[in-house]
């Protein structure tokens, strides 16, 4: 547990860095453009940091043949999670832009980081690496889907129609999207062709994860403004029931169809509620800013949801650690 107190810690301290970087920034203090810089760093860490970590995850990843459903379940978690707050906007007739910042934010989660420590801590290597199966889908919705429609919504902002295709043209053709799917790519390819990875890389993937995941944090408190957090309450709020309650009761009941809770001691299935229980990823900011959506409604779902993981995580060891 003092591990995960220290991994929120230094998600928060990074955030604060980043703040009072920004409020000196806009004080005059510093003569740097606050907002360019943080969209620059951004840019940075998803074109050149992100497709090399999701290489080397995917080069060394071994597959069960019992474990094929956890990816279809892991799948499904965040697609609903994109629907229901999707629905929840169009329920209150939100313009593109905060549509598009509620579609991401319900979509992706904080599997990697908060999800892979918490299943760690709980339940050890072998809950670990069942949600690193359950989270195999990830990066490939997050960069597949998240960013192409995001965009595409951005698209529809204004006088500014989407065009059908955008989600495919997207795809094929935006960096943001295409890069890091070609470093998962390829290190599914180094697996199938049975490259061993050199150990001395076992080292350096968490420090890029860890560095890179910080560095994104700090890059949010550029732009942060709490202040703002005041005016999203009622969606931020939508957006925690979506991933403290929905999703946990969803999965949890599909896990158990599955006889989840009667295989292993029941660990799939206490993974993938635990799992399906994260908040918001702050991956989930990077489109918003990168292609001019509400970004103050997107670091208050963030905001809120990721402290309301500390009031989650009492609740998830007492029910199934």
């Amino acid at each position: 547990m003092d591990r995960l107190l220290r991994t929120v810690a230094a998600t928060f301290a990074a955030l604060l860095i980043g703040y009072l970087v920004q409020v000196r920034a806009r004080n005059g203090s510093w003569a740097w453009d606050i907002d360019r810089g943080s969209a620059r760093l951004k840019r940075a860490l998803v074109l050149y940091v992100t497709p090399v970590t999701l290489a080397l995850s995917f080069w060394t990843l071994q597959l069960e043949l019992w474990m094929l459903s956890l990816p279809v379940l892991g799948l499904a978690a965040q697609v609903l999670g994109g629907v229901l707050a999707l629905g929840a906007a169009r329920w209150w007739r939100m313009a593109p832009a905060q549509a598009g910042s509620m579609f991401v934010c319900g979509l992706m989660s904080n599997l990697h980081s908060l999800g892979g420590l918490v299943t760690l801590l709980f339940f050890g290597e072998a809950g670990y690496a069942v949600g690193a199966v359950y989270r195999i889908s990830e990066p490939a919705v997050m960069f597949g889907v998240g960013f192409p429609m995001a965009a595409a919504m951005a698209g529809r902002q204004g006088d500014r129609p989407g065009r059908r295709g955008d989600w495919i043209r997207r795809i094929l053709t935006d960096p943001y999207v295409l890069i890091p799917n070609l470093g998962l790519v390829t290190g599914i390819i180094l697996r199938a062709l049975g490259i061993p990875r050199p150990p001395v890389l076992d080292a350096v993937n968490p420090v890029l994860i860890v560095g890179s995941s910080l560095l994104m944090v700090f890059a949010i408190g550029l732009t942060f403004r709490p202040g703002r957090v005041r005016d999203y309450v009622r969606p931020a709020l939508a957006v925690a029931g979506i991933k403290f309650v929905a999703l946990p009761l969803v999965m949890g009941l599909a896990a158990y169809a599955l006889g989840y809770a009667g295989t292993g001691d029941g660990l799939a299935f206490k993974v993938v509620v635990t799992m399906a229980a994260m908040p918001v990823a702050f991956n989930a900011l990077v489109p918003p800013a990168l292609y001019g959506l509400d970004l103050d409604l997107a670091n208050s779902c963030w905001l809120l949801t990721t402290a309301g993981l500390l009031l989650m995580l009492p609740l998830l060891y007492l029910v199934l650690a």
